[in-house]
């Protein structure tokens, strides 16, 4: 699982660059894939019915650009949940 704090409340990665180098090491020993969460808070936090996928497909790309399995959690709870989750983790 990456770590909730993987996409920013903009749905902007918080550091590709990282990330990529994550990915990079679990592929390098073998593991076949990576699973995220997918806040729909995020994906529609400014305007109703208005979707922003943006640090999303990034990260989606970087995934496939290793070849590497992906599976998503669609989460649908409250913005206060996840701040909450990310508070608690000293994010």
């Amino acid at each position: 699982m990456l770590p909730l704090g993987t996409i920013n409340m903009e749905c902007e990665l918080v550091d590709p660059d990282e990330l990529m180098n994550q990915l990079r090491t679990l592929k390098s020993v073998n593991v076949d894939g990576v699973m995220v969460d997918c806040w729909w808070g995020i994906v529609e936090a400014n305007v109703p019915q208005q979707y922003n996928w943006s640090g999303y497909k990034m990260l989606f790309q970087m995934v496939h650009s290793l070849k590497l399995k992906l599976q998503i959690e669609r989460e649908e709870e409250t913005m206060n949940a996840l701040l909450g989750e990310l508070t608690r983790n000293g994010f």
